[in-house]
């Protein structure tokens, strides 16, 4: 294992892995999700969410040991009401944030507000630019101008990182 004085400066995850701080956590914030994704783990999409009070005291808790990086998920994050809100308050900790999302509930405003958070990533999937393909994967008819409308949103309100994986099928 390295010591501290061997590690270039600004290697936050070397520093974590010295320290054994969590440097990047992933929170699935719900199980709800408006896809129904034939490979998706999620057995039941039903109502279970963290509540925010709840989310708080988790982010209280990474930040005072020391975690860099959160990774927001679902189910689909933006399902929820207060995603948003929940996006404020772990940049407020002062996390760096990664969203994963399908992409396709994203509006004006949710693309603006997560410009103005200074979001970090935001990552979808593809599955073929064929709509056919894509929609059938995820269930969904007009799934795949959903996602590609909500990725242009993000690119209007400058997200600097937007992975988009498309999946050869």
């Amino acid at each position: 294992m390295p010591k501290l004085d061997d590690i270039e400066y600004g290697d936050v995850f070397q520093i974590a892995d010295v320290y054994n701080i969590p440097a990047s956590v992933t929170i699935e914030v719900c199980t709800q999700c408006n896809m129904r994704c034939k490979h998706c783990y999620i057995p039941d999409h039903g109502n279970d969410m963290l509540q925010i009070d709840e989310l708080d005291d988790i982010f209280r808790q990474l930040r005072d040991m020391g975690t860099f990086e959160i990774v927001l998920t679902g189910g689909e994050l933006f399902v929820r009401d207060d995603a948003v809100d929940i996006i404020k308050l772990a940049r407020n900790y002062g996390f760096d944030l990664i969203i994963f999302s399908n992409a396709t509930l994203i509006s004006e405003d949710i693309a603006r507000a997560l410009g103005e958070c200074y979001v970090g990533m935001f990552s979808t999937s593809i599955y073929s630019m064929d709509e056919k393909i894509h929609d059938g994967i995820t269930g969904i008819n007009g799934s795949l101008q959903m996602t590609l409308s909500g990725l242009s949103l993000l690119k209007k309100f400058n997200i600097p990182d937007i992975m988009a994986f498309c999946h050869r099928m």
